[in-house]
Parts: C-alpha cells; structure tokens; sequence
C-alpha cells in the first residue's frame, strides 16, 4: 500500500466522518444557544494548531517527499473541521446535561 493511496483513504473517512457528526445531531438547532464557542484555548484548539503545522511542514518538504502540496492541506482541512464538529457536539451534549 503506497503513502498516496493510505492518504487518499484517510481523506475519504474524514469526510464521511464529518458528514456523518453533521447529520447525526445539529448542535445549533436550539435557537437559544447560537453563541459561537471560543475554541482558542481549548484541547480542540491546540489540536488544530498541532494539524496545521504538521501540514505546513508536509508543504515544506514537498520536493522531497515526492508529494504535492494539496494533499496534506486537504487532509489537514478536513480534519480541522472534523474536529470543530466534534467541538460542537461536545458543547452541546454539556448544555444539554446542564439543562436537565
């Protein structure tokens, strides 16, 4: 198995990973708690931050990876999305407890 066909599988199941939190349960669907989360100095920030450099770093090693810039970007996107899904979701299951 190459190192383009791992990255394109790991690609594929992010996707249906974030589609998959988006239609499972919206968290914005409560109209009383539309507040947008500071994800700043959270784990989930830091986990971002952590992605996107790892990105930046395949980027920079382009020529000797023999790998093209887009791939670790796309990769790195989706998981930074992946990841504001899961942020989401987390918030709104802790509303949701804090409500009962």
């Amino acid at each position: 198995m190459t190192y383009l066909s791992i990255l394109k599988q790991a690609l594929l199941a992010s996707t249906l990973l974030g589609f998959s939190l988006a239609v499972s349960a919206s968290p914005l669907a409560d109209s009383s708690e539309n507040m947008p989360l500071s994800l700043t100095s959270s784990l989930f920030g830091y986990a971002a931050l952590a992605i996107f450099v790892i990105a930046y770093i395949f980027v920079i090693l382009e020529e000797k990876i023999h790998l093209s810039k887009s791939k670790p970007v796309l990769l790195a996107a989706g998981l930074i999305w992946n990841l504001i899904a899961i942020a989401y979701q987390y918030s709104s299951n802790i509303n949701a407890q804090a409500n009962l």
